[in-house]
């Protein structure tokens, strides 16, 4: 027993003798990411429908909800990214479009920042997204920011019977 602890003490010293270290360094470059894309599966298209009885308003219960906002983004330390949206196209007579972001639902992670829950939207920019960070939604349907578009008449008085596409654009920028 004597000798196989003494064989023992003998290995542990070895090993501890026989046993270096070394290092190395190793660099990480992760350039600023920003990138954002509207999914959808189609037009989006809102109508005011007519009334069936004389003396009636207008029925203003349209809405869409097929288009998504998904985004990457990779931003410097303490930094901050948010989504803006504006009409840049179009002009609306007696009408307004609002937008609805939904709450963000999907397959992503990090720091996805928060909606502003509606927004009339107009030719001036507006933030829907704020406080995004390192973060990503996910790709495609299903991911990211639901937004939801309906109507709100403004004033009887100039609605006209028009068919109008606005061009609405969405831009990821720093804070």
């Amino acid at each position: 027993m004597k000798t196989a602890l003494i064989i023992a003490l003998c290995l542990c010293q070895w090993v501890a003798i026989c046993q270096t270290t070394t290092s190395t360094n190793v660099g990480v470059s992760l350039p600023s990411i920003a990138l954002l894309d509207i999914e959808n599966n189609g037009s989006i298209n809102l109508e005011i429908t007519a009334p069936t009885e004389a003396g009636s308003p207008m029925i203003n219960n349209s809405s869409n909800n097929s288009a998504w906002l998904n985004f990457t983004s990779a931003v410097g330390v303490s930094a901050s990214r948010n989504v803006s949206v504006q009409v840049t196209s179009g002009i609306a007579s007696g009408y307004q479009i609002v937008l609805q972001p939904q709450s963000y639902s999907g397959g992503g992670a990090g720091q996805l920042g928060s909606r502003i829950p509606t927004i009339n939207l107009s030719s001036m920019s507006q933030k829907v997204i704020d406080n995004i960070g390192g973060a990503f939604t996910g790709n495609g349907l299903g991911n990211g920011y639901n937004l939801k578009y309906s109507l709100a008449i403004t004033n009887y008085a100039n609605l006209r019977k028009e068919n109008t596409t606005f061009i609405i654009t969405y831009t990821l920028t720093d804070n």
